[in-house]
């Protein structure tokens, strides 16, 4: 998704807390990543910048990923990992 397209989710996601969809699975298998809620931060062209409500730890996920968003729910093309900061 282009960033000139995502602009029409950004309300939805400043709406409230969402979770991410498919869940994504990290290297550490104690974070339980279906319980996570983000908040929306910032975009740029490339990146949409979100923040877990828990930890307050800002990540960025490429817009590429993006499919939409629902009141709640964002839903990526596939199932991401955390890594340094950032959904891979």
């Amino acid at each position: 998704m282009e960033q000139k397209e995502f602009l029409k989710f950004i309300e939805i996601l400043k709406a409230g807390p969402f979770s991410i969809y498919p869940t994504p699975v990290g290297p550490d298998q104690c974070v339980r990543w279906y319980l996570k809620r983000f908040a929306f931060v910032d975009d740029s062209p490339t990146h949409v910048t979100i923040q877990d409500t828990e930890t307050q730890k800002n990540y960025d996920l490429p817009l590429v990923l993006v499919e939409f968003a629902n009141r709640g729910v964002l839903r990526l093309t596939r199932v991401v990992s955390p890594w340094e900061g950032s959904f891979v």
